[in-house]
């Protein structure tokens, strides 16, 4: 059995990974503090960077501003990260059912399917719902529902569901896919997960954050911030991928 998607696999080793950097560089900063007040100072040359190398006035003038960029970067890292989760983990609901377009085909089929000479007793439950809905006979609209539902009929809207896939398929388009605000709709509409307006305004206020850093304009965040808003994302990740796994990674093309 399926337990997580690797795309849920990936977007947690990644998020780890940076954590991991994010609590390097906070233990470096604050050690760094102390050389340069011990007395004489002993600076080492940077990695990679020798040519940079910086004296104590400027190393001290850097430090102030250190948890800002930290935690700036650490918004545009860990929600880039999740951003690409939900663009992983809708792919690989396709490629669980073939590939593109082998899902659509699927889709198309299951749809499809009744589109060909019924048989009497199908045909004549059908008939029976092909009027304008009375009041008085809701009681035998259900019986006839029922019948057709038993032997996997194909309502109106599980006709439709070959546009869906479509849809789905356009938004995982690597040039023209879908954007970071559409997320909250895509998982609702797509996954059938409900989105809380508290979560959808957490995901805004985050993307938003993201955005203003990542088009150049200096924030203030702070490192506690940041955390807690990749918490949140992570939190989001966990509730799509258990969703995702459960109802969607379901081996169809034998039905």
């Amino acid at each position: 059995m399926i337990g997580q998607t690797e795309a849920f696999l990936r977007y947690k080793a990644n998020s780890q990974r940076y954590l991991d950097f994010v609590v390097l560089v906070a233990t470096a900063v604050p050690t760094l503090r102390q050389t340069l007040d011990a007395q004489p100072a002993t600076i080492a040359t940077p990695d990679y960077f020798r040519q940079l190398g910086r004296d104590s006035a400027s190393l001290r003038a850097l430090i102030k501003d250190y948890q800002n960029q930290l935690a700036s970067s650490s918004v545009v890292t860990l929600f880039s990260y999740f951003e690409e989760y939900v663009r992983g983990a809708l792919q690989e609901i396709v490629d669980f059912h073939g590939g593109n377009q082998a899902f659509l085909a699927l889709s198309k089929d299951r749809s499809s399917r009744f589109f060909g000479p019924l048989t009497p007793s199908i045909r004549d439950h059908k008939r029976k719902l092909q009027e304008h809905p009375k009041k008085g006979k809701v009681g035998k609209y259900r019986k006839h529902s029922s019948a057709l539902t038993h032997v996997g009929f194909s309502f109106p809207t599980d006709l439709l569901a070959p546009f869906g896939a479509s849809a789905l398929l356009g938004k995982l388009d690597p040039k023209r896919g879908f954007k970071a605000w559409e997320i909250p709709d895509i998982v609702e509409g797509a996954l059938m997960l409900g989105i809380t307006p508290k979560a959808r305004s957490r995901l805004a206020e985050i993307r938003t954050l993201r955005n203003t850093i990542a088009h150049g304009t200096v924030a203030s965040v702070t490192i506690k911030r940041a955390m807690s808003m990749g918490h949140d994302l992570r939190a989001t990740a966990v509730a799509i991928d258990n969703h995702v796994v459960e109802h969607f990674l379901v081996l169809e093309r034998y039905a």
